[in-house]
């Protein structure tokens, strides 16, 4: 399992970790059908991650998602033990896609996050 955090915030029990990339740039077609593109050369895209978490106690995910209505759901220090070192951090936004409560034990939950780079 890998290990997240927003800021100081550890996300425990994360399982499921899929990346996309978010093209910085204009995209179109022509009249006569060909795509054309137009990307910046230096930063060309941003990485959007969908994290997920195994179950994990109500007072642990109660302390994550107060922790992201207290900043107003603002940037975060996005660190994955991918990264290496924690001071190798990625500002960007989350967004809870979902809070799942377990049906047994009642005390237990499953979130799933977007986290999108700045």
């Amino acid at each position: 399992m890998a290990i997240a955090k927003f800021d100081t915030i550890e996300i425990p029990r994360v399982y499921v970790q899929e990346i996309s990339r978010e093209i910085l740039g204009d995209k179109a077609r022509t009249a006569g059908g060909k795509l054309r593109q137009d990307t910046l050369a230096a930063a060309s895209y941003k990485r959007i991650w969908k994290i997920e978490t195994r179950l994990i106690s109500k007072a642990q995910a109660d302390a994550i998602l107060s922790y992201l209505e207290a900043i107003s759901f603002g940037t975060v220090d996005f660190w994955l033990d991918e990264f290496g070192d924690e001071a190798n951090t990625v500002s960007a936004y989350v967004e809870v896609d979902k809070e799942s409560r377990a049906l047994w034990p009642y005390q237990y939950r499953e979130l799933s996050f977007t986290v999108t780079e700045q």
